[in-house]
């Protein structure tokens, strides 16, 4: 009898002390927040009093807790994240030499990708490096009625990028009529571009490599 008593014992005991535990670590924890669960769930109409009211109330605040940890510590790491590219781009601008590639690179990338940036809008076909061969350029501005060699005109600037480096190439001047206007996309001719013409997106037909003549 006294064999199965301790027997009983030993495996009860620790049941019932990490119950008493685990039951003092929530109402310590949840307890702050009792009285504002209790108006919670009496607002919404669920019990609340006695014990069905006390374990809604724990779920409850223990589902807010979670929420609040989870987004504070989502909001931390993106902090974290956010200050450290913050440095490197505060690094990359004090560096002698890099900081000229770094924000050469930055400006093309930002007006090229950038939503609101009216620059490389337009994928045009220029007769460069001489009048019998094309090139593929990205208009970057318009000047309308410009005044050159005693004629008006409307010239527009248009940067021919390099490959498989698309970041360096020629800025070049042109007058609007020497332009050859295709329905490429920007990022078909940059693909176009960086991969040296070796990589052709089946999106672009032999109608936009030829190009159209038409008005910006």
């Amino acid at each position: 009898m006294r064999k199965h008593f301790f027997a009983g014992l030993i495996i009860l005991l620790p049941l019932v002390i990490t119950y008493w535990i685990i039951k003092f670590i929530l109402r310590v924890i949840t307890g702050p927040f009792q009285n504002f669960a209790t108006s919670i769930l009496e607002y919404i109409g669920a019990p609340h009093e006695g014990l069905l009211a006390d374990a809604l109330g724990t779920v409850l605040i223990l589902f807010g807790l979670v929420a609040i940890i989870l987004a504070i510590g989502a909001m931390g790491r993106w902090m974290v994240v956010h200050y450290l590219f913050h440095f490197l781009d505060y690094l990359l601008h004090a560096l002698p030499f890099v900081n000229k590639i770094y924000l050469s690179c930055k400006d093309f990338t930002t007006a090229l990708f950038s939503p609101k940036s009216d620059s490389f809008s337009q994928v045009v076909l220029v007769p460069f490096p001489s009048a019998n061969h094309r090139s593929i350029g990205l208009v970057t501005s318009e000047f309308k009625n410009q005044v050159m060699d005693d004629r008006t005109d409307d010239f527009i600037s248009v940067l021919i990028p390099g490959t498989p480096n698309p970041t360096v190439g020629f800025l070049l001047l042109f007058s609007k009529k020497q332009l050859t206007f295709t329905d490429m996309r920007v990022d078909e001719a940059i693909k176009y571009v960086m991969s040296c013409g070796s990589v052709l997106p089946d999106s672009i037909s032999p109608e936009k490599l030829i190009g159209k003549n038409s008005d910006l």
